[in-house]
């Protein structure tokens, strides 16, 4: 419950985002490339965290807790990452 206070705090009202990848990128969980003079398909993805702190560290908090205790997103992950 903490952190939901905590995203809804950050983000102001989120009706006014039209999909959960506008919320990530706000919080700067949104996916870069690394290119340091690399050529573009060597170039490694990364977080941005060019976002709000305040926001990232809850959504991470959440995701880290719902890995860990909610059987759905552990199967979804693990379908994912075969």
């Amino acid at each position: 419950m903490m952190y939901r206070t905590k995203v809804l705090g950050a983000i102001g009202d989120p009706d006014r985002f039209q999909n959960g990848r506008q919320v990530l990128k706000m919080g700067g969980l949104d996916l870069s490339a690394d290119r340091s003079g690399k050529d573009s398909d060597k170039a490694i993805p990364e977080i941005s965290k060019r976002g709000k702190a305040d926001l990232r560290y809850p959504l991470y908090q959440a995701a880290f807790i719902a890995s860990a205790k909610n059987r759905d997103v552990m199967r979804y992950y693990t379908v994912l990452m075969t």
